[in-house]
């Protein structure tokens, strides 16, 4: 979304220093990850729609600006002039591939349980008065620090606790902090904008309104996001309002049973803290039109089965929500959500509190904390030396050091040719890789090579929307004839987290892919994930009723185990249904029939 206020100072990347431009080019006769024109604003006033805030040594303020002669203002900070910080403007782009399609293995890694356990019970065991008033979260920020006692963290994250609003905003700055790590170097850096959980409490102050709204964005304006995250609090319950800005749409994650399932309309209940919502964004943005305006709904969305879980709910809606559909399960039990934020939580970087040794260790063992960032200079020699499909360029290969162009090579990410090409729909660059090449090992390779998390490229082509890349894979399997189960063994083949393509498909909701997988074997539906997910359980866990459908037609009608039933912890597509069924048509039928 743009302002009609022209921004001041622009430069062009050769007045930038090359500290401050990010070049990743990756496979460019597939995808260019950062548009060209791409324009970088200097770190003067921003316009108004950018919130005239600047950012300086890691946080938003907005003190009085000197003037140095150049491209870049000094700011006066206490007795000091710290240069500001140049940013990445970043537009709304309807074209834009989500990050869970671009670097999705970064944004699912789920701890191991028996840690999340372990840390959970750790954290509860302490109850004398001194352990409990022991600061446990210390991050310091000019405009917006955060401090969470033991006590604080203990009574949010208790057996019927409640969310509170310190500790749902660190958890918002955690995710705003992993994405612009995860995206620095993407064209998804700023693709989608987490905003305080108290932000709308600041309307009657603009100023303080529009610092508090982009306190959390980093390397990008945060004018320019493609979606915006906004949890809000009203009558003792939290729901997400994420506003897409390319689509001009509103949806309103409410895990509240609505009036078709015995709870409060859903229309009545969101009717004036819409009107606040959208009146807050109008005075932050500054835009000519009104978001209040916009086309809104209610998306399908787990249900809560008590009255203090919305907040839980919320983090992950936040974290699991591309725009359209929630892209992943996730458990809605509300010990296991308790314990996934507090580890959330309790990871932040940056924090100068001291926790126990025993807790402190734990945690880094837990996913994000693990040392699987590169370093600075590991991530200027990638973008140094990027990975092309130009004769004349090397290749990074997974067999030694740089070799000439060759077909085999792979990203610093694992991800081959046929990887990207799929992933980013370029059907006829996948084409001509499958059919151009004569040597049938090769092309044996290339449908078998997997990336870092597993996945294979019929992974990556079921988790888009393209039914005709995905048949294109699987034909072309067909015509490798030793081994002879070739092509079953590619349908079946299981990446990391034990999922298949099927269970790429269900995730992202691609009904037609769905169906055509299934026609291709009718073995494919038994095979359960890591957590014994198995494709049925998955598609009634994220309400696919079309899927959950073509899946049942397909129990009953098949021979005798064509559909496994299983799902986590022990429980079957029958706990389910009764959770998350709304009482359709297709999941309804299916508990009837089972």
């Amino acid at each position: 979304m743009s302002s009609s206020h022209e921004p001041s100072g622009l430069l062009n990347s050769d007045d930038i220093p090359s500290e401050g431009i990010c070049h990743c080019k990756i496979f460019q006769s597939c995808v260019r990850l950062l548009k060209g024109g791409c324009s970088l604003r200097s770190g003067g006033s921003l316009p108004y729609s950018s919130m005239e805030i600047q950012w300086i040594g890691g946080s938003e303020v907005a003190p009085p600006s000197v003037s140095t002669g150049g491209n870049t203002e000094l700011v006066e900070q206490g007795n000091d002039r710290v240069p500001a910080m140049t940013k990445i403007v970043v537009e709304p782009n309807a074209e834009l591939q989500s990050p869970f399609v671009v670097k999705h293995h970064l944004l699912l890694k789920r701890p191991d349980p028996s840690i999340l356990d372990e840390l959970y019970s750790l954290t509860m065991a302490f109850t004398d008065s001194e352990s409990k008033q022991t600061d446990w979260v210390s991050i310091k920020h000019p405009s917006f620090p955060i401090r969470l006692k033991l006590e604080d963290i203990q009574e949010t994250v208790k057996p019927g606790g409640l969310m509170d609003t310190d500790c749902l905003n660190l958890a918002v700055r955690n995710m705003a902090t992993e994405d612009a790590e995860n995206f620095k170097n993407t064209e998804c850096l700023g693709w989608r904008h987490y905003v305080k959980s108290d932000w709308t409490q600041l309307v009657a102050s603009p100023t303080n309104l529009r610092i508090a709204y982009s306190c959390d964005s980093t390397l990008y304006d945060a004018s320019g996001s493609h979606l915006v995250f906004i949890p809000v609090l009203h009558c003792d319950h939290w729901t997400l309002y994420a506003f897409n800005m390319c689509d001009k749409k509103l949806s309103i994650l409410d895990s509240l049973p609505d009036a078709s399932e015995g709870g409060q309309d859903s229309l009545k209940r969101h009717e004036e803290i819409r009107k606040i919502v959208c009146g807050a964004l109008n005075k932050t943005m500054d835009v000519a039109f009104c978001f209040f305006s916009w086309e809104y709904e209610f998306p399908k969305v787990p249900r809560q089965q008590n009255s203090y879980d919305g907040g839980f709910f919320v983090f992950n809606f936040m974290r699991l929500w591309d725009g359209h559909r929630l892209i992943r399960w996730f458990s809605t039990e509300t010990m296991d959500m308790r314990k996934s934020f507090l580890a959330c939580i309790l990871s932040s970087k940056n924090n100068d509190a001291t926790m126990p040794t025993n807790v402190s260790e734990l945690i880094k063992t837990l996913p994000d904390c693990k040392s699987s960032c590169r370093s600075d200079e590991q991530e200027n020699q990638i973008m140094r030396s990027p990975l092309r499909l130009d004769a004349t360029s090397t290749v990074t290969s997974d067999r030694g050091p740089p070799e000439p162009y060759s077909i085999r090579g792979v990203t610093v990410d694992g991800d081959g040719v046929l990887h990207i090409a799929a992933s980013f729909c370029h059907f006829e660059l996948a084409k001509s890789i499958l059919e151009g090449q004569e040597d049938k090992a090769l092309i044996v390779m290339l449908l078998q090579q997997e990336n870092k998390r597993g996945d294979r490229p019929l992974h990556c082509a079921a988790a888009t929307e393209s039914k005709e890349m995905v048949q294109l894979i699987v034909e072309r399997a067909k015509c490798i004839t030793e081994p002879s189960n070739f092509t079953t063994n590619l349908l079946r083949a299981r990446n990391l987290e034990g999922q298949t393509c099927l269970h790429k498909a269900i995730l992202l909701g691609h009904t037609e892919i769905v169906k055509y997988l299934v026609s291709q074997d009718e073995g494919l539906a038994q095979i359960v994930d890591n957590e014994d997910i198995s494709p049925l359980y998955l598609a009634i866990a994220l309400r696919r009723g079309d899927i959950v459908q073509e899946l049942t037609i397909k129990a009953s009608c098949g021979p005798a185990g064509a559909v496994s039933y299983c799902g986590p912890a022990g429980k079957t597509v029958l706990h389910a249904a009764v959770l998350f069924s709304e009482g359709t048509d297709a999941i309804s039928s299916f508990v009837v029939k089972f």
